[in-house]
């Protein structure tokens, strides 16, 4: 997922969700829950949240909904 932004800072091109996830304050802040790294895009966050999970940590329910909406992976 790839994401463009123009001379002003405003997001130019970018896949449907990352754009939403990008552009969505409620997301951002559920987002800035796990880190900065993971307000980066909805891959990031899925990432970050995947490697929290896989170590036992237990997340906030409106993470884990989050989480679901970008379709993260079931942990075994």
């Amino acid at each position: 997922m790839r994401v463009i932004y123009d001379e002003s800072g405003t997001i130019k091109k970018a896949g449907k969700y990352a754009k939403e996830f990008l552009e969505s304050e409620s997301e951002q802040y559920i987002a800035s829950k796990i880190s900065a790294y993971a307000k980066r895009s909805p891959l990031e966050f899925v990432a970050e949240c995947y490697a929290r999970l896989m170590h036992g940590e237990k997340l906030p329910d409106e993470v884990m909904a989050l989480y679901k909406k970008y379709e993260g992976p079931l942990v075994p």
